[in-house]
């Protein structure tokens, strides 16, 4: 099966121009303009080889160049290749509450080849979403650590399972480290303690810090909102930065990155737009430790 990422066209001088996601090349054969004109589009598409090839044929093009061509470009991948020899998940499940950057990010990650099981907000999870070989993602606006609690809980028998937690804390957008129970890495829990120990040494009891209104709201068992309303270019800002990591995990990559580069966490500044990674070691006094999650 082969996987055609989407690609641009634009005419230019002494040919077409195509807008590739590993190169820009101008195209002067007309047979190859046609092919890619026909093939053109803002959705990612699946081919089986014989349909491409069968393509190729019909455009006049000889096929081992056609996809040699499109390879080069970054234009086509083998879908199968990747799947078997780089995810350890074969599918995703989106859970957010981003409002209409959720149908965004949907789009977008099923144009990088993500296969999207289950998509929904956290108050509404079908029985279906918790499958063995799943990366569930969670998307938090207001955060509330008792979701994720019941997300875990779920899927505490599954196997070849990955979790992805992102949040707003304060004015930062944070996704966490790849948390799969497997290998032991940190789980969210580890994350949102570590942020918290932080802010607490840093402003101590004052009644105005972030690290006091997160305890009033935790002891209430309320959700917690970012510390600045969010439009809707800050929602898409975070959501592009979270695509990228999920398409790295259990889509089709545009560049190959380790799985211990997951270990990291991610921290957007939504007012600056910094981005910066750090990898989080576990929390001391988290259960996870101890392989209770």
């Amino acid at each position: 099966m082969y996987f055609i990422r989407p690609f641009g066209l634009t005419g230019g001088v002494g040919g077409t121009l195509l807008l590739a996601p590993h190169a820009s090349v101008r195209v002067i054969e007309e047979k190859m303009i046609r092919f890619l004109t026909v093939l053109a589009g803002d959705k990612a598409q699946y081919f089986k080889k014989c349909e491409l090839n069968a393509s190729l044929r019909a455009a006049e093009i000889e096929p081992e160049k056609g996809v040699k061509f499109l390879q080069h470009t970054g234009i086509l991948e083998s879908a199968s290749a990747h799947e078997e020899e780089n995810s350890p998940f074969s599918k995703c499940a989106l859970i957010s509450d981003l409002g209409a950057a959720t149908a965004a990010l949907q789009s977008s990650l099923i144009a990088d080849g993500v296969n999207i099981s289950t998509l929904c907000t956290p108050d509404s999870i079908p029985n279906e979403a918790f499958q063995d070989r799943t990366l569930f993602v969670v998307a938090l606006e207001n955060y509330s650590s008792q979701v994720i609690r019941d997300i875990y809980d779920s899927c505490s028998n599954l196997n070849n399972i990955g979790f992805i937690q992102a949040y707003y804390f304060r004015h930062e957008f944070k996704i966490d480290g790849l948390f799969m129970p497997s290998i032991g890495s940190p789980c969210h829990f580890c994350h949102f303690e570590r942020w918290r120990s932080r802010e607490r040494r840093s402003f101590g009891n004052n009644k105005s810090s972030w690290h006091q209104v997160v305890e009033l709201l935790s002891n209430h068992e309320k959700t917690i909102p970012p510390s600045i309303p969010l439009t809707d270019c800050d929602r898409h800002f975070s959501a592009q930065i979270l695509r990228r990591r999920v398409q790295q995990l259990v889509g089709i990559p545009i560049n190959r990155v380790h799985l211990d580069s997951f270990i990291s966490a991610i921290s957007a500044d939504v007012i600056r737009c910094n981005v910066s990674s750090e990898p989080i070691p576990h929390w001391h006094s988290c259960s996870c430790t101890k392989g209770v999650w």
